[in-house]
């Protein structure tokens, strides 16, 4: 049961660090390329985390609804986190 809650703890937490470096990498990638379909990256997104939650209930039991939440805790904390770095940068 200890590690039951090890594998969760650990799972929720490579979701939250998957989310952030995901967000980061593609607002970077929009910056760059001048990314302006947005609506592409959001679904591509939706696709990809829909993925890894329903490959994650299946193999490691995990629930769907903490691997959702810390992503999109990861992802909000993204984006953030690129705000104040173009900030920073001077570039807003």
């Amino acid at each position: 049961f200890n590690n039951q809650i090890y594998i969760s703890c650990t799972t929720v937490g490579l979701a939250f660090l998957v989310g952030n470096t995901l967000h980061l990498m593609i607002e970077w990638t929009a910056l760059v390329f001048f990314f302006d379909n947005i609506l592409f990256v959001v679904a591509f997104l939706l696709l990809l985390l829909g993925a890894l939650g329903f490959f994650l209930m299946y193999y490691r039991k995990i629930s769907f609804i903490s691997f959702a939440s810390a992503y999109a805790f990861g992802f909000t904390m993204g984006f953030y986190g690129y705000s104040i770095m173009t900030m920073m940068n001077g570039l807003i």
